[in-house]
């Protein structure tokens, strides 16, 4: 028909960024990160289905951590049509304004603390029943307040406003602050034609869309499947011709309505021993499997064969030679002003390296991983750095590799190496990213970072009885 046309299109003209999700699609997955050793991926999947999920990679099983993530405030509009249809039977004992009440109330339940919810109403006209508001109790009687329209004499193709409570939907989230915005409409679906000319120009607010036929038998063609087709939005239908199946019935919509207001769960899955190239993450365990595509890079120095390896090689040796001229250099003029100007960790000491007499100062490292403050003697000329249990000295932080860095003390000072690590280590301020497998001359207090939470430092260590330093 000519009308399923046009209010196709209509949709699609106000909300052509909304989610694309359909009743029975499949929760989403996507990858958002890859590591080294584990890759980062997002699901969102239906509430109590992620109780036994699993990975695989190309078919390998995967060991994998779930990382619940708190459903951030979101933006609601909720967009209630009010014609005289609304006031005809719904379920058992209920007209389909009502259910559209009881359904947008359970959905306010589910709303994350801190969301916003206004309400529009439309029958041929839309009107802003309540602007967008933290005051939940107040959406709440506003729902209750919501009759229906007298049946009128122009209740033919110019009763049926949709395209307006859309529109007035839209226009609430666009003023919403950043964050989920989600618009929600509960219809029995027109009694007529639109006329296209009533299109403006389309919204983009980014919102997700979902539409909730009532009246409607759950398969049943109507021009808002069409629609909802057309859009990729979801659909859901909300009619029971018995009160036994009314539990099911809500339980699907709630449910439905739900996943668009929950945070994705965050999976961290093993990803080590990856060729380059494409790869393929599946996920069971959230309804059917779930199935999303993602690459690693070009393994590090593995481009171009012997002439890249070559290459490589020259840049080591000549950084080598760079860093053994600079301790060099250190050596014969004594510490440099630019090297006194580095950030130093409080109460750290500072030595002269061009300076030998008397024995070398003890040394310690101090190492803060966002929890704890260890302080470990170096006792040995090299330590080594990681995750990894065998490292001298073990940082459990994923963005720490299993082999990070060495630190090694030389006849000079002290020198850091990162080997080749997949988050890079930071020294100084405001930081200076070492490249792989160059040593690095290394300050005694001198900050490094790795990552937003791991901090080190070499320092001189306190003699006896002199008390640690602050």
């Amino acid at each position: 028909m000519r009308y399923h046309f046009v209010l196709a299109t209509l949709l699609v003209c106000i909300l052509a960024p909304a989610a694309a999700h359909a009743q029975d699609q499949a929760p989403a997955l996507r990858v958002v990160e890859v590591r080294r050793e584990a890759l980062v991926a997002e699901l969102v999947c239906p509430e109590n289905a992620a109780l036994a999920l699993a990975a695989t990679i190309d078919g390998a099983p995967r060991d994998l951590v779930v990382q619940p993530a708190a459903a951030e405030p979101a933006a609601l509009a909720l967009v209630i049509e009010t014609t005289p249809a609304m006031g005809e039977a719904g379920t058992p004992h209920s007209s389909r304004l009502h259910d559209a009440v009881t359904r947008a109330t359970a959905l306010l339940d589910r709303a994350p603390p801190g969301s916003q919810v206004g309400l529009v109403a439309f029958d041929r006209t839309a009107r802003v029943i309540q602007p967008l508001s933290t005051d939940i109790l107040a959406a709440r009687r506003a729902l209750g307040a919501l009759v229906t329209a007298p049946h009128t004499p122009e209740d033919s193709s110019s009763g049926y406003a949709l395209d307006q409570g859309l529109r007035r939907g839209a226009e609430l989230l666009a003023a919403a602050p950043a964050g989920p915005r989600v618009l929600v409409v509960f219809a029995a679906g027109p009694a007529g034609e639109l006329d296209p000319t009533t299109l403006r120009a389309p919204i983009d607010t980014g919102l997700s869309l979902a539409l909730v036929e009532l009246g409607g038998p759950a398969g049943a063609a109507s021009a808002l499947t069409r629609a909802a087709s057309e859009l990729g939005a979801v659909y859901l239908s909300y009619h029971a011709a018995e009160s036994a199946a009314l539990p099911t019935q809500a339980a699907s919509v709630d449910q439905g309505l739900g996943a668009l207001l929950a945070a994705p769960l965050r999976l961290q899955v093993a990803s080590e021993a990856l060729a380059p190239g494409a790869h393929q993450l599946t996920i069971t365990g959230c309804g059917a499997p779930l199935a999303t595509s993602f690459e690693t890079a070009v393994a590090r120095h593995s481009v171009g064969g012997w002439p890249a390896s070559l290459g490589v090689a020259v840049l080591v040796v000549g950084g080598a030679l760079l860093a053994w001229r600079r301790r060099a250099t250190r050596a014969a003029t004594g510490s440099s002003g630019a090297s006194t100007a580095r950030y130093r960790a409080p109460g750290a000491v500072t030595t002269a390296r061009g300076s030998r007499q008397g024995a070398a100062p003890a040394l310690e490292l101090v190492v803060w991983d966002g929890r704890e403050r260890r302080v470990q003697p170096l006792r040995d000329r090299q330590i080594s750095l990681g995750r990894d249990p065998g490292c001298d000295v073990c940082i459990a932080s994923e963005w720490v590799s299993a082999l990070h860095a060495r630190i090694s003390v030389v006849d000079q000072g002290v020198e850091i190496t990162d080997l080749g690590s997949t988050n890079g280590t930071t020294v100084g301020e405001p930081g200076r990213i070492l490249a792989p497998d160059l040593p690095e001359p290394l300050e005694l207090g001198e900050i490094v970072r790795i990552g937003p939470e791991v901090r080190l430092s070499v320092q001189a260590a306190a003699r006896a009885g002199a008390g640690a330093a602050p």
